[in-house]
């Protein structure tokens, strides 16, 4: 076989297995999307009760997930969630905003907080959240 055979019986065999891994992607791609499409989604416009206790508003052209399905987003998105959190978005899905009721009583303004404790909680926190994403094999 002369060398311009085996150049192109190489090229073909590249260019079959770069094939092969855009259609892994775009199948990988599809069943992400299927996984969202499946979602309970509440389209707007529409008052939604949250919390028990507040209304959401929700305008058109936005939509909202309710914890369990917020939580079902985060992992298909890779990112961990309390569980507890509610997510609103426009339908396009460019941001998305997330909604936690927190039943823990009144907090005076003049209160000081301790910034330092709060710095730390945050990078324990963070450092937690890396490892369990880590753990799940998640960038």
């Amino acid at each position: 076989m002369s060398k311009f055979a085996v150049l192109v019986a190489l090229l073909a065999l590249c260019g079959a297995g770069v094939a092969q891994a855009q259609d892994s992607r775009d199948a990988k791609v599809e069943e992400l999307r299927a996984k969202l499409r499946a979602l309970n989604w509440v389209r707007g416009p529409r008052e939604i009760n949250i919390a028990g206790n507040s209304t959401l508003s929700l305008p058109e052209g936005y939509v909202y997930l309710d914890a369990a399905n917020t939580a079902k987003f985060e992992e298909l998105n890779q990112n961990l969630s309390g569980g507890k959190e509610v997510m609103i978005a426009p339908k396009t899905l460019q941001w998305s905003a997330y909604l936690i009721f927190e039943d823990e009583g009144y907090v005076k303004d003049n209160e000081k907080i301790d910034a330092d404790a709060i710095l730390k909680t945050l990078k324990e926190n963070t450092e937690a959240s890396n490892a369990e994403r880590k753990r799940r094999g998640w960038p």
